[in-house]
């Protein structure tokens, strides 16, 4: 598929399975799915997303999801999974997501996942408003092929970052996850800024429900990635006991290359952890390198 894509204006309500669901191998696409509303899809394992592009081949595709709405949406609201040999983009900005996991409460219900498996993805995840979610609300992926990973979650102005809490019932996720722990993920290069997100909460701090474990989780390793990333003036609320503000982790426990950390943690608001969790840890096992650098980080 080439050309252009634009979805805008629609109302998807009670749908089987993806609200949209675009699959490509060759071709530049552009895409806009802009100002819609999808709501109450059914319980279909792996395929119940409310936006859901999946990119194999050649494919070239860039996709902006912005201003919509998504309620009782049984797993991610946005799906960006390539596995091609191209570099792709995905915007996700301004959108609202509640009631994620429909009426059986579906695990990672009403988040957002971009995965790669390939090729290089680009991402830029703002301004949205992820709420009552019972599982991780953000997460980005690696799943091997050696893509490198580039973007941001919320950004320099306090109107740029993300708000997201789990659900009051079903309280279990991480906020924001990154995960590349996989042997088959080599020669990856991550940069990645998270800034200026209210994690637990929201922005005004009216609502305090927090995480279920981890604010921030970084789970990497197993591979000889570099992995470059900025956690910055962000506000964190974890409840769970074992909850911690922000998880660093990367190992080495498979005889394979070992990957390299360069992290920044600079001005977080952590308001609250679990009582058996700490505000900041950073872990290693076996053959780990890496440069961390803290400054500035308080608790509530």
């Amino acid at each position: 598929i080439s050309g252009t894509l634009t979805l805008a204006n629609v109302d998807v309500t009670r749908f089987h399975e993806s609200g949209l669901h675009v699959y490509n191998e060759t071709g530049a696409l552009l895409a806009t799915v802009s100002n819609g509303s999808f709501n109450d899809n059914e319980d279909t394992p792996n395929l119940s997303y409310g936006v859901y592009f999946e990119l194999e081949g050649n494919a070239d595709a860039t996709l902006t999801v912005d201003n919509n709405t998504f309620d009782e949406i049984e797993s991610d609201i946005v799906r960006f999974e390539t596995n091609s040999s191209v570099s792709n983009t995905v915007n996700i900005l301004d959108n609202t997501s509640t009631n994620g996991g429909g009426g059986d409460n579906f695990p990672n219900g009403g988040g957002i996942q971009v995965i790669t498996d390939g090729g290089d993805v680009n991402f830029d995840i703002q301004g949205n408003s992820l709420q009552d979610l019972p599982g991780d609300p953000i997460i980005i992926a690696s799943t091997g092929g050696g893509g490198d990973v580039e973007g941001s979650i919320g950004g320099a102005n306090p109107s740029d970052g993300n708000e997201m809490w789990n659900d009051p019932a079903s309280i279990l996720g991480d906020g924001i996850l990154l995960t590349a722990n996989d042997e088959f993920a080599v020669n990856q290069t991550w940069t990645v800024l998270i800034q200026n997100n209210f994690i637990g909460q929201n922005g005004a701090g009216s609502i305090i429900t927090g995480m279920g474990d981890d604010g921030v989780a970084a789970v990497l390793g197993d591979n000889n990635g570099v992995y470059n990333i900025t956690i910055e003036e962000n506000t964190i609320r974890s409840v769970d006991p074992q909850g911690e503000g922000i998880d660093f982790f990367a190992d080495e426990d498979r005889n394979v290359l070992s990957p390299v950390g360069n992290v920044r943690f600079v001005d977080q608001v952590i308001v609250s952890v679990g009582t058996l969790g700490p505000a900041l840890e950073i872990g290693t096992r076996e053959r780990v390198g890496g440069c961390f650098h803290l400054v500035g980080c308080g608790t509530g």
